[in-house]
Formats: structure tokens, C-alpha cells, sequence
């Protein structure tokens, strides 16, 4: 009885040991994966950077197929990079405006996770600032009224009602005419613009740009 006993324990233990061992094998897995992420974010700021000054010194963006060697023979970067997945990073020029991104682990437009382009925009670093000062308002707020009303506004007359109450001067919309919208969970909210595409999710200008009252914000 006691040998039983003592074999289940002995089997209960390998196989925790088992799992543990797993999880290991997965963190091990997805650190790398988010360290590119993460150097990627660096390499298309400081190529973006780059980008800018060129332009204010150039009065012209270099050229999107071979950016990468002016701004090296121009000083502005010290080596040619690649992507933390072996791939160019991409130039795309829009007028007066350009984007600059890594296509992410799967090296195509879109995807998900660490599959996701990693984007540098100057119009949408503009309009992360625009949203980040509305946003900053329409929080106080929001906290002022649950303060004084005791509860928080209902999500979908939110920007009404602050208004009538006098808590903002005028209905906000994001850079692109679009509603802000605010979810509840509990007592808690998130605050977030839907991007240029007024979906949720994408990429570049239209990412999601989201505020909780919950977590740091993401502005």
C-alpha cells in the first residue's frame, strides 16, 4: 500500500516536472520573437529619424528602393540594417509623408502578434499626439463626472452627455472624423480611436490608439 502510495507521488512529480519543463520550452520560445519586436521598434525610430533629417537638410526624401545607402553615405546611419528577421526594411513615400516599417516575422503586409508590421509614420506620430491631447480630456472627463454623478457616463452618449454636463466644450472626434469610443468593464473603461480604417486592429495609421484607466496608458 505504502509502495503504491509512493509510486503515484513519484508520477504526480514527473509530471509537474513535465509541465514545467514545458513552459520553460515556450517562454524560451517567445522571448526572442518579442526581443525582435523590440529592436525592430528601435531600428524604424532611429531610421525614421534619420528619414527626417535627410529630408530637412535635402528638401527631398531619398529614394524609397535605396534609402538605406544614402543615409549611410550621408552620415546619418552608421551601417545598413536589415530587419531582426532578415529582411529590408521598407520606404514608403506618400507625398509629403512617408512610412517606414518591418514587415514582421512573416515578412508580408499585415499579420498578427509578432507576425505584424513594425511601423515608423511621421503623420501618424502627428496624429498620436492629436489623439493623445484629446484623449487627455475627454479622461478628466470622465473621471470628474463619475466623481460628481457617482457612476460613469453609458458608452454610447458618452461625448453627449459630458457635453451637456460641461465637462468638454465641443463633440471630439479622432484625426479622421471619427467617434471616439469608450467601453466599460465594471468600473473600469477603455477610451480608444479605431485608426484611419475605423476598424479594430490594423497596423501603421490604422492602428488602434487606446487609453485604460486600468494599466499605464498607451498614448
Amino acid at each position: 500500500m505504502a509502495e503504491d502510495h509512493q509510486a503515484q507521488k513519484k508520477k504526480i512529480q514527473i509530471i509537474f516536472v513535465v509541465i514545467f519543463l514545458s513552459l520553460i520550452q515556450s517562454c524560451s520560445r517567445e522571448r526572442p520573437e518579442s526581443a525582435k519586436v523590440t529592436l525592430a521598434s528601435s531600428d524604424v525610430i532611429a531610421l525614421g529619424g534619420a528619414v527626417e533629417k535627410y529630408r530637412n537638410k535635402k528638401d527631398s526624401y531619398p529614394e524609397a528602393n535605396s534609402f538605406m545607402d544614402l543615409l549611410k553615405k550621408e552620415g546619418y546611419i552608421k551601417r545598413l540594417v536589415k530587419d531582426p528577421w532578415g529582411n529590408d526594411y521598407v520606404l514608403d513615400i506618400q507625398g509629403d509623408s512617408f512610412d517606414l516599417y518591418s514587415l514582421g516575422k512573416d515578412g508580408k503586409k499585415g499579420g498578427e502578434r509578432y507576425a505584424r508590421d513594425v511601423y515608423y509614420s511621421i503623420l501618424m506620430m502627428k496624429f498620436v499626439k492629436f489623439v493623445s491631447e484629446d484623449m487627455k480630456q475627454i479622461v478628466i472627463a470622465i473621471e470628474k463626472y463619475k466623481k460628481e454623478i457617482g457612476s460613469y457616463p453609458k458608452t454610447d452618449t458618452f461625448m453627449l452627455t459630458l457635453l451637456e454636463k460641461g465637462y468638454i466644450k465641443d463633440i471630439l472626434k479622432d484625426p479622421w472624423g471619427n467617434a471616439y469610443m469608450l467601453e466599460m468593464y465594471n468600473d473600469r473603461f477603455e477610451l480608444y480611436s479605431l485608426g484611419r480604417d475605423a476598424k479594430r486592429g490594423g497596423s501603421g495609421s490604422s492602428k488602434d490608439i487606446h487609453y485604460t484607466n486600468w494599466t499605464t496608458s498607451k498614448l
